[in-house]
């Protein structure tokens, strides 16, 4: 069965976004999404009744991926430790 994180961020433009997501042995798994790849899924990212972004990251086996409504999940394994983007 797949992990997945609900991470919830406001509504906004980012340049960077930061999904930090722990793993069963309590590591800190990490995703950096640049502003480019940001701005091109912003539209699949469903909103809370808050207005809040809800990004859902799945892990099966060493694969991640985000979950979209009435979208195919999208690999995001390159944003793994990515750090060049800060």
């Amino acid at each position: 069965m797949p992990r997945q994180w609900l991470i919830t961020l406001p509504d906004d433009e980012y340049t960077t976004i930061a999904l930090l997501c722990e793993d069963s042995k309590k590591n800190i798994v990490r995703f950096i999404l640049s502003e480019e790849f940001f701005n091109k899924i912003k539209d699949r990212i469903s909103r809370d009744s808050n207005k809040q972004l809800k990004f859902t990251v799945l892990q099966e086996r060493e694969l991640h991926s985000l979950k979209f409504p009435n979208y195919p999940p999208m690999a995001i394994g390159k944003f793994k430790d990515y750090i060049d983007e800060l």
